[in-house]
């Protein structure tokens, strides 16, 4: 009732909540503020309950992800990496005249990206340059893929990696560039199903600018059951080592990456500026 009377509404809830409590309808009718941020998403930031995950109806697991709300007309969608995007999102959402809808991490959260170069609406975050690949990532996915990155540079595959926070609107002329120079194709990793997130966003952008890349999307088969995130990223394929294996296939070559040259790599965490 808020944001149709042009306040600013901010509402916390898991998304199968959310939706069942006819809020969608809500933001059709909204031309004010609504901020929506869910409780956690996909594979969690901390171990979940497993005893109380598999109580949790089935109706309720799907319903968990941006591929829900894309559809609702003008809605912005972010998704979030880190401490420093943590920390700007909030400005973000208050400046875009819609509902917005944002993916937050929670527990602790790594700062990959320095604390003065805040997250920007509908721009990619470029963490390294290359030409051989594109590499698009988002969430805990960015982490991943920056060990992956870095490893990949040293066996002689030039990745051009870019952070995606904003997966709607997603009209950043600069993945367009990206994807038009790359050598062999374009791959997407993403915590969340392999359809109708960043991938499927990736897989439009491609067709409607007829750019011509084989796209590989690293994503989510279905909904996954409750562990610690390390041991869920590993079994449902979206770490370092699937990706690495994925930028093996599109090569096609066999780079010789062991999952000890993964764990050597570190990252600097930007605390201080």
């Amino acid at each position: 009732q808020t944001a149709l009377e042009h306040f600013l509404s901010v509402y916390n809830d898991f998304l199968s909540f959310f939706l069942q409590k006819h809020c969608v309808s809500s933001l059709l009718q909204c031309d004010g503020h609504m901020i929506y941020h869910p409780i956690g998403h996909a594979v969690s930031q901390e171990p979940i309950d497993l005893t109380h995950e598999h109580k949790r109806r089935p109706r309720d697991r799907v319903y968990r992800g941006a591929h829900n709300v894309r559809t609702v007309p003008n809605m912005a969608i972010f998704d979030i990496g880190d401490a420093t995007e943590i920390e700007g999102v909030l400005d973000l959402a208050y400046n875009y005249n819609g509902p917005v809808y944002i993916r937050m991490l929670r527990k602790e959260v790594p700062r990959l990206f320095p604390a003065n170069e805040p997250m920007q609406f509908n721009r990619a975050r470029v963490l390294s340059e290359g030409d051989d690949i594109v590499l698009l990532s988002s969430s805990i996915c960015t982490e991943e893929a920056m060990r992956a990155t870095a490893v990949l540079k040293e066996k002689g595959v030039s990745v051009q990696h870019m952070h995606v926070s904003t997966l709607k609107p997603f009209t950043d002329p600069t993945i367009v560039e990206a994807i038009k120079k790359s050598k062999y194709s374009v791959v997407t990793i993403e915590n969340h199903l392999d359809i109708g997130g960043l991938g499927s966003a990736v897989a439009d952008v491609i067709a409607e600018n007829g750019l011509g890349k084989r796209l590989v999307k690293i994503g989510l088969p279905g909904y996954p059951h409750g562990a610690s995130k390390m041991y869920l990223m590993k079994k449902y394929g979206i770490d370092a080592m699937h990706l690495v294996s994925a930028v093996e296939d599109l090569t096609g070559k066999k780079l010789g990456v062991a999952e000890s040259d993964l764990e050597a790599v570190r990252f600097v965490d930007f605390l201080e500026v």
